[in-house]
């Protein structure tokens, strides 16, 4: 899978379930006004260039890959009031230090089977849910400030290894809330469950 695929539109791109769109391709773009974002990629894709974006409205943005990873090297941005749903069904949700993702006031769920790797995620107020199913959920590598930035208690699942900041009064991880310390710029999580 090879190739740059670029969308813009003003009324959406794909809707969810039967109405998603199925691409292959190795780097992706798309934006739309209002409307959905619903894409179901198959291999491992890269958001690159403009990245992936809703413009307003309470559209849903769902990028699902059904193999391979999905790497996030520009913005994953919806600036309405709709959800964004980033999974992968075997294989890893992977930010690099150009990556974010940032919702207003919709859920911003985030789940893969392997690891999440996290530069930032940011909500306007909505919920943060991220979720590893049978790996870990750890910040890049290198990256400094909070990965997870919300006025509301984010919710982390984990398999294995919990290892990010984040900066909210408090944080669930595996069921567990952690609190922001008194003084503290950030929660600083490091969990092994393994």
């Amino acid at each position: 899978q090879n190739g740059r695929l670029s969308i813009t539109t003003t009324s959406g791109i794909g809707g969810s379930g039967a109405a998603d769109i199925d691409i292959q391709v190795g780097e992706l773009t798309a934006t739309t006004v209002t409307g959905d974002v619903g894409l179901d990629l198959t291999g491992d894709t890269i958001i690159v260039g403009d990245g992936v974006e809703i413009e307003s409205g309470n559209g849903t943005l769902s990028l699902r890959s059904d193999s391979g990873n999905l790497t996030v090297d520009a913005l994953i941005l919806h600036d309405g009031s709709g959800d964004i749903l980033l999974r992968t069904d075997s294989g890893s949700v992977l930010m690099t230090n150009a990556g974010r993702v940032t919702g207003g006031t919709g859920l911003l769920d985030i789940r893969a089977s392997d690891d999440v790797i996290l530069s930032q995620v940011t909500s306007l107020g909505g919920d943060i849910f991220i979720s590893s199913e049978l790996a870990s959920v750890r910040r890049l590598t290198g990256f400094t400030g909070a990965n997870i930035v919300s006025t509301n208690r984010a919710i982390i699942e984990v398999d294995d290894i919990a290892q990010f900041t984040v900066d909210s009064d408090s944080v669930t991880v595996n069921g567990a809330t952690i609190l922001r310390g008194l003084g503290n710029s950030f929660i600083f999580v490091v969990l092994n469950f393994g």
